[in-house]
């Protein structure tokens, strides 16, 4: 008999590991330990040599089904002298190496018990066991221990406590453990001051208030919700006004799966709304979509944000209440969620709010629910807001040296930071534009280095002189000699690469990169980008041609502006404008010297010929009104449909020459849903002639227009079988992978030194 010792990282630490380890070795008659410390779990015992060689593959293959593991081995040691199988105190002593683990949407045995009337836990809105609950979102320090959360705040009283020790529980060792005697506690605050802390009166008043028309802010798994119900116009009216968003869309919070029966969901989009993650989906709108306020809702769009409870409390306001509710974050438009409370942020609430349901877990890493889609056709995952269940992500890595961080992009901001070969990606932050965001966003990295218990040492940003991200830099690096930065669209390119391996690849590999807007190294706005990629170098071959860019954020906020500038001026140009505008925005847009790629705007100036929209009331609606209508050619026609407009011999990038056609093809009475479709088609032909041109045998896709899911089909459908493709996994094409691509840019992290191994271990 020989002494072991298996050590076992990645996401295994808030997943019921250790219970399991335990649990196998009993089975197994070992005597030894367990533990968790800064670089994961720890095994400790011994064993005859088969024994032990059945005990670590079993520990391997028969993990928990949330723990993710990167990494793995057993080694012989000295025989130590152990009396039975103990779960021990964990170690926070050692360096933090190893994943943090997501939040968990309830499980179908913590909701079956809060449904039951015989339980103890029944209506207890804070259930949990190892297999569900918060996570991330109430971290204080590694490992994962309830004295490092903010569950330390709640003892466990003896019923509990006994569950916690019985090895036959499924709670057993289940570190934020707790019940309606020793648990987290409800508070429904009046706007009059008046307090209630009966729990059942809580969520009974909470969804009587709904019913009656009035908006209640919850607070929820990772921060505040806005609810109100779902089916009633007027008071969604009145939620747009107070939260000053004027058009863009709410998601719906569905009592059950069986209560979306009419969305007709595909089996993967089913699964993911029941999953551990339970983000909000991006579905079609059915025709028979009961009594939902649609208009209020998602106005002139023919998708819509659903969700599921993904807390105990949430599951119990829908039991409660009985129909869909609105369930958006807690804030003024554009502000950081609200997730604590303070007296401003109380005012703050009850500023939208007519009432405000709270609970006494304080929440230490805030987050808005993660939104993902599939593509209509082939049913591509698309990542378009990674938070709640999704974050932080953690990639195995060995970039150049621990304590680099990357300050990612202003308009969807995160931070990513390298600390022991892995990289830590962090959950949205919302618009960096915003100064209750920049606070917010400086004090979660902060905590976040506090967690890894690191201090950064150097700092990536990106080129924009005037962007928060650089003006970070300077506070925290005065004299500039430990910055680098970083192009907008090569941290776009590399991020791409690096999620899926090619950062070494020989292969000649073609980036397209498009988006709205990004700062490019000429001083002219980019978006419209094609790198090569070459053993560690970026090479930009090629881009849309340039257009005038002017009138500053009013240019990305009117389609029509851009339809001037690319089409030129015509009578359905002049038509949008009145003579004083049109005199207006003409001297300044012959006064400009700056350029731009954008293929975002080429989406909006199509949105504007095409009569859809001449304004932005928010980010992307008017491309997310192009690919609407082409969706509606498509569903209808079919895929085969393979019509272009014709590009530009000349110069295939030119795309005022194939607005002209566009235009052209409206005022002969084409229909909007066609010319859109041969809009997409169009930009596939385009991609497929750069990559020829430029012999790529991979092509890679980041920045938001790939959010698209018509165009990621088209693309996949018509280039899939002539070349490799690369579309982010884990990550969103948005600004959001940024920091990631800064990380991992040759200039930040050379390429001979860089990946050894890459892989995201928090699927």
């Amino acid at each position: 008999m020989r002494g072991y010792h298996i050590h076992i990282n990645g996401c295994v630490q808030g997943v019921g590991f250790r219970p399991f380890v335990y649990r196998l070795a009993l089975a197994f008659e070992l005597k030894g330990s367990v533990s968790n410390s800064g670089s994961g779990v720890h095994i400790y015992f011994s064993a005859e040599d088969e024994t032990a060689q059945a005990f670590y593959q079993k520990c391997i293959a028969d993990a928990p089904q949330n723990a993710s593991i990167s990494e793995h081995l057993m080694e012989v040691i000295e025989v130590d002298d152990f009396n039975s199988f103990q779960i021990i105190e964990s170690d926070n002593s050692a360096d933090i190496n190893l994943g943090i683990t997501p939040d968990f949407a309830i499980c179908d045995s913590c909701k079956a018990e809060i449904e039951q009337s015989e339980n103890r836990r029944v209506d207890y809105a804070f259930n949990t066991c190892t297999e569900c609950g918060p996570r991330y979102s109430i971290m204080q320090e590694v490992p994962f221990d309830r004295d490092t959360t903010t569950m330390d705040a709640f003892p466990m009283c003896a019923d509990c406590q006994s569950e916690y020790e019985n090895t036959s529980d499924r709670r057993f060792y289940a570190q934020t453990i707790s019940c309606k005697s020793c648990g987290v506690k409800l508070n429904l605050i009046e706007k009059s001051g008046v307090e209630i802390s009966d729990q059942t009166v809580c969520i009974n008043k909470t969804a009587q208030a709904i019913s009656a028309g009035q908006i209640v802010a919850v607070k929820g798994l990772t921060g505040y919700l806005f609810c109100c119900d779902a089916t009633n116009a007027k008071v969604i009216q009145t939620l747009r006004d107070r939260k000053h968003r004027s058009h863009k869309p709410f998601a719906v919070m569905f009592p059950d799966l069986n209560s979306l029966s009419e969305f007709k969901l595909s089996d993967s989009e089913a699964a993911l709304l029941t999953g551990k993650v339970s983000p909000v989906l991006i579905t079609a709108i059915p025709e028979n979509s009961g009594e939902l306020g649609l208009d209020q809702i998602a106005p002139q769009l023919s998708q819509l944000g659903v969700m599921l409870p993904n807390s105990p409390l949430m599951h119990l306001i829908c039991q409660a209440f009985g129909k869909p509710i609105i369930a958006t974050s807690a804030n003024i438009s554009g502000s950081p969620i609200v997730a604590n409370e303070s007296e401003t942020s109380i005012q703050q609430l009850f500023s939208v709010a007519d009432l405000v349901l709270s609970h006494n877990r304080e929440i230490t890493f805030p987050q808005d629910d993660s939104v993902v889609k599939f593509t209509p056709q082939l049913k591509r995952h698309i990542i378009l807001r990674r938070s709640r269940g999704l974050a932080p992500n953690i990639f195995d890595v060995n970039t150049v040296e621990d304590g680099v961080l990357a300050l990612g992009a202003e308009l969807k901001g995160s931070f990513a930071m390298s600390h022991s070969r892995r990289t830590f990606v962090s959950q949205y932050a919302g618009n960096l534009l915003n100064y209750d965001n920049q606070e917010r966003f400086k004090e979660q990295a902060y905590r976040f280095q506090q967690l890894l218990k690191t201090t950064p040492k150097r700092f990536v940003s990106d080129l924009h002189p005037e962007q928060f991200c650089q003006q970070l830099c300077l506070e925290l690096d005065p004299s500039g000699i430990n910055t680098q930065k970083v192009q907008h669209h090569e941290a776009h390119f590399t991020a791409v690469l690096a999620e899926n391996e090619l950062l070494e690849s020989d292969q000649n590999i073609l980036g397209i990169v498009w988006d709205g807007t990004g700062f490019g190294t000429d001083g002219n706005i980019w978006g419209g980008e094609f790198f090569s990629y070459k053993q560690g170098e970026i090479t930009r071959v090629d881009h849309i041609d340039e257009y005038t860019h002017f009138a500053g954020d009013k240019f990305s906020q009117e389609p029509r502006l851009a339809a001037l500038s690319i089409f030129g001026r015509t009578d359905l140009v002049e038509s949008k404008f009145t003579d004083k505008e049109l005199d207006v925005y003409l001297n300044r847009m012959n006064a400009s010297d700056l350029k731009s790629t954008s293929m975002g705007r080429i989406f909006d100036a199509v949105s504007s010929i095409l009569g859809l929209t001449d304004y932005n009331s928010y980010e992307g609606f008017a491309a997310m009104l192009v690919e609407q209508k082409a969706q509606e050619y498509f569903a209808t026609i079919g895929y085969d449909f393979d019509l272009t407009f014709e590009l530009d011999s000349s110069s295939k990038t030119n795309m005022s020459y194939v607005l002209k056609q566009i235009a052209k093809a409206a005022s002969n009475g084409e229909k909007s849903s066609l010319i859109a479709a041969k809009f997409h088609n169009t930009l596939v032909q385009l991609i497929d002639q750069i990559a020829a041109e430029n012999q790529a045998q991979v092509l890679a896709f980041s920045g938001g227009c790939f959010q698209n899911g018509i165009l990621c089909d088209l693309i996949e459908m018509r280039l899939g079988k002539r070349f490799q493709l690369a579309f982010h996994k884990q990550l969103s094409p948005n600004d959001e992978n940024i920091s990631f691509g800064q990380l991992m840019h040759p200039t930040v992290t050379p390429i001979q030194q860089t990946i050894q191994k890459l892989h995201s271990i928090c699927a």
